[in-house]
């Protein structure tokens, strides 16, 4: 059992979550680089993070494979950008171990430490945008363990914690599961939402939180926002997931019945041709054929640096990137191009995936048009 953290301010609320979502209004598009304390691996902005009173507490109820797994490297989970709120801009992302989950804010959530639940690695991205009276922060962590049932058994963690024990389930992945939480931050009380969902060997936990005040006027906006990374996260672990080959059954010989000719009246008269104009031909469009080409932004790329893969096809194609590190990892991520046919997807290059012999990453691309049709391209760059 986990050390658990004395609490400074304890509050809490009965509130229920509305059951319809209005439209997100926009956010401010930027703001000053200033950031809450969700993790103590990188440091915050002096004076926004409160390492003291790291615990988060509810505010009352709300609404709303094997071995490997679908996930196997930490990468897998790094949402994109379209995940988070518009107009809000990235404060902190980087890879995480158990020992840096268990020293943040998402540890308050369980009652087991990430150690010995089993993480095997996670990802931890936090969006925020500055607003009148402080900061509408989006916070999440991505991690991925050695089977479904350890996800699982992680997920529950957080579930059976007696702290959280008024919330309510949701609608996403296998398991989900929902509560309004607090927070005391130096610039003062911060309360909101925290959701956390389990789908195949990863789990997601997201909260995001505004000045208490704003919570009445604000939580259908934040509630869109969770909700919308809680969708990511779980179309990026169905995109990961190998997609099985269906068995071809064969289906059971019938006999097929003779046809009986049946005999046709004698013609009483000879009917006489009748000219038929011939239609004129309307010379029909060639639709372009599907292709797809590939373009890296670096060549070389060292770990922790970012990479960029850039795909032309045709409009609206579906793309799907695959990359393969010298270990034989592999990291996924599929989309859509947009209307001028063209996708792009950026990440950080991970340590520890290469070979003494060979530092040569490959990159396959495939493009589909809705069809049986599709067209792939290569690319490599090493790993310096």
């Amino acid at each position: 059992m986990k050390r658990l953290v004395l609490l400074a301010t304890m509050f809490s609320l009965s509130l229920t979550l509305p059951q319809t979502l209005g439209a997100m209004p926009s956010v401010h598009a930027a703001g000053p680089a200033r950031g809450h304390g969700y993790e103590t691996t990188t440091g915050s902005v002096p004076g926004q993070g409160l390492r003291s009173v790291r615990r988060l507490v509810p505010l009352g109820t709300s609404h709303q494979t094997n071995a490997s797994g679908s996930i196997l490297l930490a990468l897998e989970l790094e949402l994109p950008a379209s995940a988070f709120p518009p107009g809000s801009y990235l404060y902190e992302e980087h890879e995480d171990t158990a020992s840096q989950a268990d020293n943040s804010r998402f540890s308050s959530l369980h009652v087991s430490t990430y150690a010995d639940l089993g993480m095997q690695g996670g990802w931890f991205q936090y969006y925020t945008t500055q607003i009148s009276d402080g900061l509408f922060d989006l916070a999440y962590l991505g991690s991925f363990y050695s089977s479904n049932d350890a996800a699982k058994r992680a997920f529950d963690d957080v579930r059976n914690n007696p702290t959280f024990a008024n919330g309510t389930a949701c609608n996403f992945g296998e398991q989900c599961y929902q509560d309004y939480i607090g927070a005391v931050f130096s610039d003062g009380e911060y309360r909101g939402v925290l959701q956390v969902i389990q789908s195949s060997n990863a789990l997601m936990e997201v909260m995001s939180l505004v000045p208490a005040a704003d919570l009445p006027s604000r939580q259908t906006e934040i509630l869109a926002n969770v909700n919308r990374v809680s969708a990511a996260f779980v179309q990026d672990i169905a995109a990961a997931a190998p997609t099985a080959v269906p068995t071809a059954t064969r289906a059971p010989s019938t006999s097929t019945p003779t046809s009986t000719a049946t005999p046709q009246p004698a013609a009483t008269h000879t009917p006489v041709p009748t000219a038929t104009a011939t239609p004129t031909s309307t010379p029909a469009s060639t639709p372009i054929p599907l292709f797809v080409s590939v373009h890296l932004a670096h060549r070389s790329v060292a770990s922790g640096k970012k990479q960029t893969i850039s795909v032309t096809t045709l409009s609206n194609a579906g793309v799907t990137v695959v990359v393969t590190f010298p270990d034989g990892t592999k990291v996924h991520r599929t989309g859509t191009a947009d209307a001028g046919g063209h996708y792009a997807w950026s990440f950080k290059q991970p340590a520890g995936h290469t070979r003494a012999a060979k530092r040569t990453a490959g990159v396959l691309v495939t493009a589909t048009n809705g069809s049986a049709a599709s067209a792939r391209a290569n690319a490599s760059y090493t790993i310096g």
